[in-house]
Formats: C-alpha cells, sequence, structure tokens
C-alpha cells in the first residue's frame, strides 16, 4: 500500500492539490449501492470500512481489508500500516509493556485537546513505542461459537481467533479495543463500519467467469447483532443468513442474478474465445 500512497502524493503535487478523499478497493469487488454518494455525504473526522466482509464475529467487525474510505487528512495511517514494524524506534511487544501501557507510548489512537488522533497521521514514528503484546497472542476464546470456527481443533482454541491482520490498521485509529455489541460506537474509534451490501467476483482456474460470491459477504460475514435480531423478531441463533438476507430486501436477489449472468458469461468465454 505504501507504493500507492507514494503514486498519490505524487499526483498531488503535480496537480498542485491534494484529493479530498481516497478510496482503496479491491478490482474484484462488485457493489450493490452507490457509494459515492455515501461518500459525498459522510462526516470528514472519520475513516469508513464496510461492515461486512471478514467473518461475523462481532469483535472483529471493524477490520476489513477488502474496502477503506478516508477523508484525507485522516488516511497516512492506513497507507503506511508497515512503518509501526520497520521503524528503528520500534521497542517490539512484551506482557510488562502490556500490563504498564503508559510507560511507552503505543501504536493505539491517543485523545488530544478533545479528539482523537490516529497514529501516524503526520508522519512516521519519531519515538520509542510498542507493539501490543496481546494482539499477537491473545488469549483463548471465551465464545461458545468459536468451538464451531475451529472444528474442535485445540490449537485454534488456544489463540484468539479474532486478532488477524487488519487487527493493526484498526489500531492505529483506535485504542485497540475489541467490540462487544453495536451499541458501544466508541470501540472502533474513529472507524465507521457501514452497512454496506458487496460482493466479491471470482474467475475459475481457466481465467473465465465463474460467480460472484453473493452469500459469503451478503449473508454470512456479517457481524451478529443479537439485540438488533431480537428486536425486529429473529432467533439470535439462527443462522447469520436467515436474517441478513431479509434485511437486504431484493439485493441478494439482484446479486444471484448477476452472479448466473457472469457464470454464463464465462461458459460463453469457453466456447468462443476471449470476449
Amino acid at each position: 500500500m505504501r507504493a500507492g500512497y507514494d503514486l498519490i502524493t505524487e499526483q498531488e503535487r503535480a496537480r498542485g492539490q491534494p484529493y479530498e478523499w481516497i478510496l482503496r478497493t479491491r478490482t474484484d469487488v462488485v457493489l450493490f449501492a452507490d457509494l459515492g454518494a455515501m461518500i459525498a455525504t459522510a462526516p470528514r473526522d472519520r475513516v469508513y470500512a464496510p461492515r461486512n466482509g471478514m467473518n461475523f464475529f462481532l469483535s472483529a467487525r471493524c477490520q476489513n481489508d477488502l474496502l477503506f474510505w478516508c477523508p484525507r487528512e485522516l488516511c497516512r495511517p492506513y497507507f503506511t500500516l508497515l512503518e509501526i514494524f520497520e521503524s528503528p524506534h520500534c521497542r517490539g511487544a512484551a506482557k510488562t509493556l502490556d500490563a504498564t501501557p503508559l510507560a511507552v507510548p503505543s501504536i493505539f489512537a491517543v485523545p488530544t485537546n478533545g479528539t482523537v488522533v490516529p497514529n501516524g497521521k503526520d508522519g512516521p514514528p519519531q519515538s520509542p513505542y510498542w507493539l501490543p503484546y496481546a494482539a499477537q497472542t491473545g488469549p483463548a476464546c471465551a465464545r461458545e461459537d468459536c468451538s464451531d470456527a475451529c472444528d474442535g481443533d485445540a490449537e485454534c482454541l488456544s489463540r484468539d481467533i479474532h486478532f488477524e491482520a487488519e487487527f493493526w490498521w484498526v489500531a492505529r485509529y483506535s485504542r485497540g479495543q475489541r467490540c462487544s455489541s453495536f451499541g458501544d460506537r466508541q470501540c472502533c474509534g474513529l472507524i465507521d463500519d457501514v452497512p454496506l451490501p458487496f460482493a466479491l467476483a471470482q474467475y475459475a482456474a481457466d481465467g473465465n467467469p465463474s460467480l460472484i460470491d453473493c452469500s459469503a459477504r451478503m449473508l454470512l460475514m456479517s457481524p451478529r447483532d443479537e439485540e438488533a435480531d431480537i428486536r425486529n423478531g429473529y432467533d439470535p441463533q439462527s443462522e447469520p443468513g436467515e436474517r441478513t438476507r431479509s434485511e437486504l430486501g431484493d439485493t441478494y436477489e439482484a446479486c444471484v442474478r448477476m452472479s448466473e449472468q457472469w457464470a454464463a458469461r464465462g461458459n460463453v468465454t469457453s466456447l468462443l474465445g476471449p470476449l
């Protein structure tokens, strides 16, 4: 991402002014909402990621590496993430630092003059800092559905399956908290996780269009909001797709139809050659 960020800054110097917003997306993303309109009306005091995309655990609800958009002045921490591992000022990780986090500054965002400033907003680290030890090891997962996710594997159950690579950019915009409800608007710090319907297009091994994975991204990988389930008459223990399909209305069906057209195009391509 750093190379892309360098290219952005070069383009800004060439045009004589900065961009207002920066959007990072995978090329296989298929959107089912007007993202441009969402960005145009979004407050500029935070950054944004889709709510669905990685898994259905609330503790990872802001950790998304598929789509990200930010007002220009808050973009740097995301696109220069590797510097927190490569900087000579990094003191690594230790349990003792986790126990006394104020001893050395961390990579977390910090409150300043009544606002929260993301780590690295204005430049690379200039003084010693630590990386949270618990984020790399993590306690054993306590939720019952972790057993299902790990399929009974003892090694999987012995670590926290929620801390993944995406945690580190989230940490720069937050205090590194893990969300436990949708009612907690502070757990993601400066990140707003937006209900954005999207899916990923896939190609077959021969390079032809295969399918648009509507089910995984729309139905299965949206964090469970049990309080909302109960309010809306859904069984909190039901399969995620059962209530998500209803909430999406016609959007999911539109994705399925598009997937069928995508797959049909792949069949035509394989018979007639590239279109």
